[in-house]
């Protein structure tokens, strides 16, 4: 029974928390999610004990069915999926979803798995309509293309990174959420993201690049996934939960391309220097656009780009337009980044 139900309210929303409960106890052999406190659970019981994955008791249990079970199962209503066509889609998602293993292995290859963005013109920015400023005018542009990372770089990687450099393991690594493993890593300053981009034979993507890659070549889309409003099943955003999710844990965000985490979980690094009227300043049909270095005597303090949104960022923070910055020697517990690769030249 829902925690609403308890105290004599119910709808839709009622019926996909009892499928929850039921789904949990199927694929872990019968453990209750509340554990104990079983026998007669109270709202409050709902509300403040940690339910854990069940993948903690089926190691076959993969991030994104993880995910999916836990946000049927949240106390509050409105931070679950919002109707059942919802979970059919969502399981079907998770069904056709690569396994965590194939996500990213960089102890083998440091290499992230890519998918490729084309070289060709594209659209930047938002229409006239859009009340932020930093992001109009629409330009049209020139990408050389490149092979963009599937989602952000994980703990494990940059673990790998850390060991084969000797460098300083993240200061969130020993956290049971914000440490593990399939987890985008995240307390790292730009410096640090483009220490690891260059081991791994990559680069942080320009914000053009991210944003073309992003809308997946679209001129216009309000979020990765199309104009559909966010929902809880799309993306990792709004204070839903409360700190990072393993990678591709939202089958349902997907682009449209492969790229998944365009949208919450943690907001992510790019090459550029932040300029508020950097697309004003881009002249149509330019090739590979990137905003200059501003005349700085301390790096550190050079304000550099962040796109995507976070697991605490409202909706319309992880529109694939909206443009935020911080510092480059910021470290947040939001803050990740991901990875591009160059094309090989034509000889």
């Amino acid at each position: 029974m829902a925690p609403e139900q308890l105290e004599g309210v119910a709808d839709a929303r009622s019926d996909i928390f009892a499928l929850g409960v039921i789904a949990y106890e199927l694929l872990t052999g019968g453990q209750h999610p509340l554990g104990q406190r079983a026998r007669r659970p109270t709202p409050q019981d709902w509300a403040t004990v940690q339910v854990a994955p069940p993948s903690k008791h089926c190691a076959l249990v993969s991030g994104p069915l993880d995910r999916l079970i836990l946000q049927m199962l949240h106390a509050d209503p409105e931070q679950r999926p919002s109707k059942a066509t919802s979970i059919v889609d969502a399981f079907r998602a998770v069904e056709t979803a690569p396994l965590e293993s194939e996500h990213n292995d960089a102890g083998s290859d440091k290499r992230q798995k890519t998918v490729l963005l084309a070289g060709g013109q594209y659209v930047i920015g938002s229409p006239p309509t859009s009340q932020y400023m930093s992001e109009k005018p629409m330009r049209r542009i020139n990408l050389s293309g490149c092979d963009v990372a599937i989602h952000p770089v994980v703990n494990r990687a940059f673990l790998d990174f850390c060991r084969e450099t000797g460098g300083a393991p993240p200061p969130e690594i020993e956290d049971a959420v914000f440490g593990a493993d399939d987890h985008p890593v995240v307390m790292i300053t730009w410096d640090e993201a483009n220490a690891f981009a260059k081991w791994a034979a990559g680069r942080l993507p320009t914000e053009a690049e991210w944003e073309v890659a992003a809308k997946a070549g679209r001129s216009v889309t309000d979020f990765p996934w199309g104009p559909e409003a966010m929902a809880p099943e799309r993306a990792n955003a709004d204070g839903a939960v409360g700190g990072t999710t393993s990678v591709g844990a939202y089958p349902l965000g997907d682009n449209g391309m492969g790229l998944l985490d365009m949208a919450g979980n943690v907001w992510e690094w790019c090459a550029d220097a932040y300029d508020e009227r950097a697309y004003r300043l881009i002249r149509d049909a330019a090739v590979d656009p990137q905003a200059p270095e501003p005349p700085q005597l301390n790096p550190d303090a050079i304000e550099r780009v962040l796109r995507g949104g976070a697991y605490d960022a409202l909706p319309g923070m992880c529109r694939t337009a909206f443009r935020h910055k911080a510092p480059a020697a910021t470290r947040r517990k939001n803050i990740g980044f991901r990875i591009v690769y160059d094309l090989p030249k034509a000889s």
